[in-house]
Formats: C-alpha cells, structure tokens, sequence
C-alpha cells in the first residue's frame, strides 16, 4: 500500500479553521490517509491550484465552502471548471446551506456532490469511494 505522501492531497477550502479541523478529523476517522492540506478563500485555493498544475501535486478531491473572504465558492467553481487542467478535479461543496437555489447554483457549475456540514466519517468515505478518491477496501 502506498504512504501517504505518495497519496494525492486533499484539499479543502474554509475560511474556518475550526471547520477544517473537524473535517480533517472526520477524513482520518473515515480511513483516509492522504495528506489534507487547507486554503482560507477561493484566491488562495486558485493560487494553489495553479502551482499544483505546473509541478505540484494536483489533488485527488477538493470540499469547498460557498461563504468565503475575498473569493467565494461559487466563483472558485466557476475558475475551476474553466481551466482546461482542473476542470476534472473533484469538486465537494461543504456547506451550512441548504438553500435550494445553493445546491442548484452548485450543481450548474459543476460540483459533484453537496454536502451539508458535517457529514459522518462513514458518509465522507463513502463519497470518496463514489468519487474515486479512496480506495474501495478502505
């Protein structure tokens, strides 16, 4: 089995620390052992993106938050999914909205799953399995 640093990262995109934290918390319980790193906002996440394009490390999953400083979910789907070499990458909206119109505006976009904050570790590795971020016997 490979370590966890030849693992894809995860990455997840919260201006909470407290929220990543729990996730974090939450991946590991689930079973994951890739690394999981956080970005504060969706600039931050595009400029760590963009470095993961030329060199780094693209990763395998990303659970991105709709309310966010500087640069929201919503807008940093759209980036996402318009840049030829990202627009693949897994996409999770972790929310604590569940208004109608989020989800349908997440889904126009492109995310790949909506889900509410927090989910149970048996939800997210079942996601990830669906997504192909983990492995089926994890």
């Amino acid at each position: 089995m490979p370590t966890s640093s030849a693992l894809p990262p995860i990455l997840v995109a919260d201006d909470e620390a407290a929220d990543v934290y729990l996730l974090r918390r939450s991946l590991v319980s689930a079973g994951v052992t890739n690394p999981i790193i956080g970005v504060a906002d969706g600039e931050e996440l595009l400029e760590f993106l963009n470095g993961a394009t030329f060199g780094g490390q693209v990763p395998c999953v990303l659970f991105l938050d709709i309310r966010m400083p500087r640069m929201g979910g919503f807008e940093a789907l759209a980036e996402i999914k318009r840049h030829p070499s990202l627009a693949k990458l897994k996409v999770v909206m972790l929310t604590g909205s569940d208004i109608p119109a989020d989800i349908d505006r997440a889904k126009s976009l492109g995310a790949d799953a909506y889900l509410m904050k927090f989910p149970e570790p048996a939800r997210l590795a079942s996601l990830l399995r669906e997504l192909g971020a983990l492995p089926s016997a994890a």
